[in-house]
């Protein structure tokens, strides 16, 4: 989800910093909790096991390589739950009097085939649900934005997939085009900034109205954390995407990784998303191994950042986000047919500028199907 800003003028906030600071290290420490149990559960079934055998790295093959080798089709379900309820001013947690909040899901329906032993081609296409709540210039407004949102188009090479006697090795490329198929009326709440009025205030469009009042604005300082581009379906752009994934393991234990990044174009309203780049990596012991089915736990920490976006070539200042998530995640995989993994992240890192609702915690599942 995009990020958001502007400005907060409230009294009370400097009497409420030094709770709200504490709180949000304690918050920022029990974040790692699950994740570190995780992988301490995963480490002692690992040690405790017998000697591991050829079969275990046949399981592990059987579970990921061939199962991405077998050609024919695949439908695949993924679903990403976001709740975002915490303000942040430049970065620094503010208290949240109007309860401001997002619920945001995104489910991705994913139809693929597979050419050959390397070559992968699939459609994504997500079905996004925002409930939200925010202030406005009359009182709070509590609403729903729901439909499709931009497909895209996704192609994965396997550049290498090795077998050595004790470990897997496997790396492939991804690439992407996302269409602007979602519907970007959100994007029109707000007017379109005019270049000349904001290079005399900075070059930067952040408080100011310069078109009338928006929605949600007081006319000079925004009183919500929670914008158009934020509940926006889809952007009205083509934008392309690059990436990578790689997985190796040694025995028992592996290593996954992906990096992702969308080069990102202008949409409709003159608005262009920054670009992107995401990344994920997962660190875990297999707990069940055999030629049927497997089960895993991991650790995994995975984050996205991203610049300011603009609107007619203004930088609109409540956009850009670095954020890091780290929690504890499982994965099951049966035959050379499914596999599914489930994972819930908690921000550990999340820089912001100017005024925007950030995450609490994040769900993420995914299952996948070879016929």
């Amino acid at each position: 989800m995009p990020s958001r800003a502007v400005g907060f003028t409230r009294g009370g906030v400097a009497d409420r910093n030094i709770d709200v600071k504490k709180q949000n290290r304690k918050y920022r420490l029990s974040a790692f909790a699950p994740s570190l149990l995780a992988v301490l559960v995963a480490a002692t079934i690992h040690g405790s096991a017998p000697t591991v055998h050829a079969c275990d790295v046949c399981s592990i093959y059987i579970g990921t390589t061939k199962q991405e080798q077998r050609k024919g089709p695949f439908v695949a379900a993924a679903e990403q739950f976001t709740r975002f309820g915490t303000l942040q001013l430049n970065g620094k947690e503010i208290p949240n009097f109007d309860n401001e909040r997002v619920d945001s899901s995104i489910t991705q329906f994913v139809l693929g085939y597979t050419f050959s032993r390397r070559a992968h081609v699939q459609v994504n296409v997500p079905f996004i649900n925002r409930d939200y709540r925010r202030v406005t210039a009359t009182g709070t407004e509590s609403g729903k934005e729901t439909g499709v949102g931009d497909i895209m188009l996704v192609g994965r090479y396997s550049v290498v997939q090795t077998v050595f006697p004790n470990s897997i090795l496997n790396l492939d490329l991804v690439g992407g085009l996302k269409l602007p198929s979602g519907s970007t009326d959100r994007l029109g709440e707000d007017p379109i900034p005019v270049p000349e009025a904001a290079e005399a205030r900075g070059s930067s469009f952040s408080r100011q109205t310069i078109e009338g009042p928006r929605p949600h604005h007081d006319g000079e300082t925004s009183i919500s954390g929670v914008h158009g581009h934020d509940l926006t379906l889809g952007t009205g752009s083509v934008d392309g995407m690059i990436g990578t994934r790689l997985f190796t393991s040694y025995q028992r234990l592996f290593f996954a990784a992906g990096v992702q990044y969308m080069l990102r174009t202008e949409g409709d309203y003159k608005y262009h998303y920054a670009n992107e780049l995401q990344w994920n990596s997962s660190i875990g012991a297999y707990v069940l191994l055999n030629h049927d089915y497997t089960f895993a736990l991991e650790s995994w920490i995975h984050g996205e950042t991203k610049g300011k976006d603009t609107q007619n070539g203004v930088r609109i200042d409540d956009t850009s986000v670095t954020a890091l998530y780290i929690g504890p995640k499982a994965r099951f995989s049966y035959r050379d047919r499914t596999n599914a993994d489930f994972g819930i992240g908690f921000p550990v890192i999340q820089n912001t500028t100017d005024l925007q609702i950030v995450a609490d915690w994040r769900i993420r599942a995914a299952w996948i199907w070879h016929f």
